[in-house]
């Protein structure tokens, strides 16, 4: 008993830090994914219609793949991949909750981008969304089954023969495959993700219980270290300051932001905007910008201000401007409600998340040990600088996007009165910025289509 304990005790001391675990998470759903959809959607172009042979072609790829990220990744986080077996461990108590949760939101997140990944890779639209209902007795009767398998072929290989469980796990995914014929068909064709996004029809309860998930994810996540969970992101921030870091006051915005998303995640559920033609463009981008921004504050305050973390913010931005897209193109006037919950939200988180992507950047070069206390002064003005112009070409796109532009002035003026004090060249390339975001609103307003897109 005594070994026994010494030898947890070991293994507890000599385990990777929280952040790699969850990187390790991350990136192996990200390849498990993009592989799995890959081959699939190889399988079927090589496969000349013949059903049998791409299904075989994909079991065998995903296999294959899942073995090389077990062995890779395995001594780093368990290589989980999948919340049913991080469920497994939690219950078992080999896993914290709060890990737990991490594991599961980098799991989905990695999973996610895996998918887009390939889609990208094989010239698809990166989003769509499954066209097939699966549910039925059946299906969870054989996802149930296969769960259990998965389970008990991991706890135990672990208990016999630990050196088998990437081979053993592997094998067990491949040798189900047939199970997930039409699920993995789905995915190889590319309808797993996203398209019905500019759909008409009446949206999902799915949808919109997701919308309500994704908020509380994103608010919530914000209180973990008040729960004694992690490290307050203020804190984080402060760690690797750069020039600019926004002052600390501005961060106030985000109390409008997350009312602003509380609002919309309630608004969107009621019966009556059931068959709401925007919230159905918008709807699942919302999900991803908003959960990718919890996922964020997880990760930030579990581990700091990495570029992991930039990768997440990134995301959510990208997310954020496909929904910014979607408001500019959208061709009946906004309703009054339409405009103060959904445009002027996501317009504002546009603005702010275009902002925090180049601070969380720039702070993540100085976490990774490169211009830290404030050196090279010049570089940072021109990234300030270039954001601007990015801004800029953003209002421009967006017909004069009036809310995008406050947002993103508010940040540069917070840069301004922190940065742009300590160095000159600082406050200048914060002006410059301001003034070009502003010099496109006023030119795209000008229009008097686009000023009444915006304000009616």
């Amino acid at each position: 008993m005594a070994s026994e304990r010494a030898l947890e005790a070991r293994r507890k001391r000599h385990r990777p830090k929280v952040t790699r675990r969850l990187a390790a998470e991350a990136i192996g759903s990200f390849f498990l994914f993009a592989g799995i959809v890959g081959s699939g959607i190889m399988g079927e172009a090589l496969a000349g219609g013949n059903t049998a042979v791409a299904l075989l072609a994909n079991s065998v790829a995903t296999g294959a793949i899942l073995a090389v990220l077990i062995a890779m990744l395995g001594p780093l986080s368990g290589a989980h991949f999948n919340p049913a077996v991080t469920l497994a461990f939690l219950i078992r108590r080999e896993i914290a909750l709060p890990e737990a949760a991490g594991f599961v939101l980098m799991q989905i997140g990695g999973g996610i981008l895996g998918v887009w990944a390939a889609h990208f890779m094989f010239d698809m639209p990166v989003w769509q969304l499954s066209e097939n209902a699966r549910t039925g007795s059946g299906q969870w009767l054989g996802e149930g089954i296969a769960t259990f398998g998965l389970l008990f072929t991991i706890l135990g290989t672990l208990k016999v023969a630990k050196a088998w469980v990437p081979a053993s796990v592997a094998v067990w995914l491949a040798l189900s495959g047939p199970r997930r014929k039409t699920r993995l068909g789905e995915l190889a064709r590319g309808r797993a993700i996203g398209s019905g996004m500019t759909s008409t029809t009446p949206r999902s309860a799915f949808q919109r219980l997701a919308i309500i998930l994704a908020v509380v994810v994103q608010i919530g996540a914000t209180f973990l270290p008040q729960l004694g969970y992690g490290e307050p992101i203020g804190d984080r921030s402060d760690s690797v300051r750069t020039l600019i870091t926004p002052a600390g006051w501005a961060f106030a915005i985000w109390g409008p932001l997350f009312f602003g998303s509380a609002f919309y995640a309630i608004w969107q559920a009621l019966p009556a905007q059931r068959d709401n033609v925007l919230l159905a463009q918008i709807g699942w981008p919302s999900v991803l910008a908003l959960s990718m921004q919890g996922v964020w504050a997880i990760y930030t305050q579990f581990a700091n201000l990495t570029v992991i973390s930039a990768l997440i913010i990134v995301t959510s931005l990208a997310a954020l401007l496909v929904i910014l897209h979607r408001l500019v193109a959208f061709e009946r006037p906004f309703s009054l409600a339409e405009r103060t919950i959904v445009a002027i939200t996501f317009s504002a988180l546009a603005a702010w998340l275009t902002a925090a992507s180049i601070v969380n950047i720039s702070a993540s070069i100085v976490y990774h040990g490169v211009g830290g206390s404030g050196q090279f002064p010049m570089i940072t003005a021109m990234i300030v600088a270039v954001g601007g112009v990015i801004a800029a070409v953003a209002v421009a796109r967006s017909r004069g996007n009036p809310w995008y532009a406050l947002v993103f002035a508010w940040a540069l003026f917070a840069i301004y009165m922190r940065g742009g004090q300590e160095n000159g060249a600082i406050a200048l390339a914060t002006l410059v910025a301001g003034l070009l975001v502003l010099g496109a609103v006023v030119v795209a307003l000008k229009a008097k289509a686009n000023r009444h897109h915006w304000f009616g």
